[in-house]
């Protein structure tokens, strides 16, 4: 996994997540709001984000797209760490 630059990039699409999570240009109208509220955004590999989706499923009978699963990785893998509250 690795962690995004602190400042808007452009960005590829591809992989199995590409369809809900990928755009084109990251950041040029939320990247402002968004450093605000996160912390970082971390990109996980296809394969982590198929493992996820399968855990989910094995584990609480929950179905998802990949899109969907793609936050649990960086959580679980300690790649994203919230800031305290």
């Amino acid at each position: 996994m690795r962690c995004g630059p602190d400042r808007p990039v452009d960005s590829e699409a591809g992989g199995i997540a590409a369809d809900s999570l990928a755009p084109k240009r990251v950041g040029e109208l939320m990247f402002p709001i968004a450093k605000k509220i996160y912390f970082r955004s971390c990109a996980c590999p296809d394969e982590a984000i198929q493992q996820a989706q399968e855990s989910l499923w094995k584990g609480f009978r929950v179905v998802t797209e990949p899109g969907g699963a793609a936050a649990q990785p960086p959580c679980l893998s300690g790649r994203y760490k919230p800031k305290p509250r």
